[in-house]
Parts: C-alpha cells; sequence; structure tokens
C-alpha cells in the first residue's frame, strides 16, 4: 500500500475494544499496510463480559495506530441500533475519508444451547452479528455507487442470474438485480476508485453456542452474495473463520485440548487471523472472492 498519507486508503474495522483482541491485531496490522483507520468499539458488550470494560484500551489501541503513521478515529457503536451502519459511515467521511475496506470484527457471543437459549439473547445475537454487518455492508456498496456516480463512471449493465433448477434452459430472474452484474468492470471505475475489500470473521462453533453460531452462519451467506451483488462497485468480499483464537478467554483445560487437536500443536493468535486479512485487503488479496477461508492451523483437521 502507498504510505503517502494523501493516497492512504481507508479500513473501518469494527470490533475493536480489547488490545488483546482480534479487531485491535486486525487493525494494528492494516495501519502498517498503510490504511488509515476508522476503528468502532462497544463498552457495554465488554462490561456483561467476564472480563470487564478495559477503558484504557481503546485509546492505547488508537495510539499504537497512529504510531504506524495511521491517521484514526475511534466510533463507540451499538450494532443492535439499525441507524449504526450509517451513522459510522458518516462519522468515517467525516473524520478520516471514504471507507474502501470494511472488516467485521465485531461479535455478540454469549454461550447457551437449544434448551436453554431465550428469545432475547436470539434476537439479540441476530441483531448485532447478522442484522448488523448486512446494513454496514449495504451502507458500504451504496456509498461506492454514489461515489462512482459522482465521479460520473457508467455502470454496468446488469446481467440476469438463471434461476437454478431441473428446467433445460435457464430462465431469467423476474426480479431486479441492479447489484449482480457479471460484465467485466468498466476500466473508469477501477481507476477512479481504490479497490474495495469486505471481510468478516465468522465461526462454525454451534453445539453449546447457538445464537452465536446460527447467526454467524446466517452471516457468511450474506457475505459471500456480496461478492457478486457488489462486483460492478469493484468490491471483493470474503469471511475468514479462524478457529479457536486465544484472546484471554480460553481456560488451561481447554488450551490443552485445542493444542492436542490442532496439527500446529498451538492456539490461534489474533495476529494469525489479521495476516489473511491483511493479503485479502491487499492489491495481491484481489483474485480471492466470495470465499470461506480458514485459517486455523489444521484445526481440527
Amino acid at each position: 500500500m502507498n504510505t503517502d498519507v494523501s493516497a492512504r486508503p481507508v479500513a473501518l474495522v469494527t470490533g475493536v475494544g480489547r488490545e488483546i483482541g482480534i479487531g485491535a491485531a486486525i487493525a494494528r496490522r492494516l495501519a502498517r499496510d498503510g490504511f488509515d483507520l476508522v476503528i468502532t468499539y462497544w463498552s457495554a458488550y465488554d462490561d456483561r463480559m467476564p472480563w470487564g470494560v478495559m477503558p484504557r484500551d481503546i485509546d492505547t489501541i488508537a495510539a499504537s495506530l497512529r504510531a504506524s503513521g495511521a491517521r484514526v478515529s475511534t466510533v463507540a457503536a451499538d450494532l443492535t441500533l439499525v441507524s449504526a451502519a450509517e451513522e459510522i459511515f458518516d462519522h468515517a467521511e467525516r473524520e478520516v475519508g471514504p471507507v474502501s475496506a470494511l472488516v467485521l470484527s465485531h461479535a455478540e457471543s454469549v454461550d447457551s444451547g437449544l434448551l436453554d437459549t431465550s428469545v432475547e439473547s436470539f434476537d439479540r445475537h441476530f441483531a448485532v452479528n447478522t442484522r448488523a454487518s448486512w446494513l454496514l455492508l449495504r451502507e458500504f456498496g451504496v456509498r461506492r455507487a454514489r461515489a462512482a456516480e459522482r465521479l460520473g463512471v457508467p455502470m454496468p449493465v446488469p446481467v440476469p442470474v438463471p434461476v437454478p433448477g431441473p428446467l433445460p434452459v435457464p430462465v431469467a430472474s423476474p426480479l431486479p438485480l441492479p447489484l449482480a452484474s457479471a460484465l467485466p468492470l468498466p476500466l473508469p471505475l477501477a481507476s477512479a476508485l481504490p479497490p474495495g475489500r469486505i471481510v468478516a470473521l465468522t465461526s462454525d462453533h454451534t453445539v453449546g453456542n447457538l445464537p452465536y453460531g446460527a447467526s454467524k452462519g446466517a452471516l457468511d451467506r450474506i457475505v459471500i452474495a456480496a461478492a457478486r451483488e457488489l462486483a460492478h462497485l469493484a468490491v471483493t468480499s470474503n469471511v475468514v473463520n479462524p478457529g479457536p483464537t486465544d484472546t484471554g478467554w480460553m481456560t488451561a483445560e481447554l488450551r490443552a485440548e485445542v493444542l492436542a487437536q490442532t496439527p500446529a500443536g498451538r492456539a490461534g493468535t489474533p495476529a494469525d487471523a489479521a495476516a489473511l486479512v491483511s493479503f485479502l485487503c491487499s492489491a495481491e488479496g484481489g483474485w480471492v472472492n466470495g470465499q470461506l477461508l480458514y485459517s486455523n492451523g489444521g484445526f481440527p483437521a
């Protein structure tokens, strides 16, 4: 990435409240890669968790990003609110600039299973992990489309997507599909806007963690759909599953179990996930699109 401040792209990274968390590691790595940063956090969530609020963490994280040469703005964001996505992007554009990389590392995660999950907890997990992520992706796409329009860049004509099924001849969907273009990206847009990147962190843990796992599964589908639906806006969209990552929540017993099941002989670290996100947000990572990628050291191969 270009490290010239005037040309630095802007990354919006959600869920960056804890210094030892994955979100913070991603933000630090992207700052070193040449991105300016807008980072969101929500202390009320940490306050409900066993580790509690670390009030100085967000300031420490921001200081470390600035030390790497990045401009940084922090946003306290309650992602249960439908208005949050628009407000976050308004803040980003006002304080730092248009977002070119959106990294979703926020999560609501409270353990419960099929029989003991409350409706309130289920709804909160889907509001934060799924609905908020969709709204953030949508806001990202809408703003890139507006930017292209301001630049006078013509958008490609949408190509109807065939309806899957046993019919011998594909039938075009009767629904309007303004984002589902399969045509090559027009060169004016490719040169006028920086490449767009979406990366979301997910999990396949469901047993005893039902609302978290189910809401993350729904997130996966939304992010992968964006790979095609936002392709005409020069956006790639991928999901990263980092597997068991030690961010201070593992007990000694759980850590030993993870080590025994991982060929690499250790648990994942936030830096491991950040390395893959860094690649996906880079120019070299632009060919990887619409994928759910595992960065878990082979757990549980």
